[in-house]
């Protein structure tokens, strides 16, 4: 793992790292990774939303939640 400071590297280059790096994560991810992977950003979402007022947030995740299970699969 790389040693990164957050604190001292801009917002959007972080968001920008995490990004690609979580694509890369995902393109070589087994199921049971997956799985774990998945589990682990529901679990940050639920969190975040849990102790912070983020509307854009809630409706994004219920959007994303929606489209996927409710609806059957991506649109």
């Amino acid at each position: 793992m790389h040693a990164l400071n957050p604190s001292a590297i801009p917002p959007e280059l972080q968001k920008a790292y995490c990004s690609r790096l979580l694509k890369t994560l995902l393109r070589y991810s087994s199921a049971n990774e997956l799985g774990r992977i998945t589990a682990t950003l529901e679990s940050e979402v639920s969190k975040t939303l849990a102790t912070r007022f983020v509307p854009g947030l809630n409706d994004a995740s219920y959007d994303v939640y929606r489209s996927f299970w409710l609806k059957g699969g991506a649109k």
